[in-house]
């Protein structure tokens, strides 16, 4: 598999997965270390097993962070916003830890 980056629907670089990442990590340390802004989105996978892999890891992660005391304050209010996940799909996140803790025994 390998990661395609792009812009304004045409396709600039096609590179594996591990070269992707990488790149992407350099481009947010220079981000993070200089205060501008990379205009590199987040890695999105479109295969639907990936997908639908970790949305559920996801899920049990935050029904554990929950139970531990810990905040998620990215989950809280009506902000409710992680970055690069459309609202929907962080609600998603959201009943689907409330399944996965009900299905999770303490």
């Amino acid at each position: 598999m390998s990661q395609y980056f792009a812009a304004e629907g045409k396709t600039l670089w096609n590179r594996s997965n591990g070269a992707a990442r990488l790149y992407v990590h350099c481009a947010k340390a220079m981000s993070d270390f200089t205060g501008v802004p990379s205009g590199i989105g987040p890695l999105i996978s479109n295969h639907p097993i990936i997908l639908s892999i970790m949305d559920r890891f996801v899920a049990t992660s935050i029904v554990m962070v929950q139970r531990s005391g810990g905040e998620l304050p990215a989950l809280a209010g009506p902000a409710q916003r992680l970055s690069g996940i459309p609202a929907a799909g962080v609600t998603r996140l959201i009943e689907l830890a409330a399944v996965h803790a009900r299905a999770m025994p303490d």
